[in-house]
């Protein structure tokens, strides 16, 4: 088994052996499927992502907090890792796993998330 984090070297996922491919973040290419969330100081949920993403791509307009699992809570503290404006971050997850994003210092704004292609 292989380990990944993010960029800030928080939340450690466990990868399956059959996807070891995407050990490195930089040979995974995002042209899955984009979901643009509408984000503000309440924490919102996205979709579950599909069966074959092992990777999402983050891309806010506003400093967010995130998080990712089955039952994200963005505004739980303890979870939530953190974001700023127009960063793009790819992060390792799990099939079926949804993102939950809240703002940190803003009333509205978007937030793009794309899947690996796998």
């Amino acid at each position: 088994m292989s380990t990944v984090t993010d960029l800030a070297g928080n939340n450690p996922v466990a990868l399956d052996p059959s996807v070891r491919r995407h050990d490195k973040v930089s040979s995974v290419e995002f042209r899955g499927p984009t979901q643009e969330i509408t984000i503000g100081a309440s924490a919102v949920l996205s979709t579950a992502f599909g069966n074959r993403t092992r990777f999402i791509r983050i891309a806010p307009d506003g400093d967010i907090y995130y998080d990712i699992g089955t039952a994200p809570d963005a505004a739980n503290a303890a979870k939530r890792s953190y974001l700023v404006q127009d960063a793009v971050e790819p992060v390792p997850v799990r099939p079926g796993e949804k993102i939950s994003v809240i703002l940190s210092n803003a009333s509205s704004g978007f937030c793009d998330i794309t899947e690996d292609a796998v």
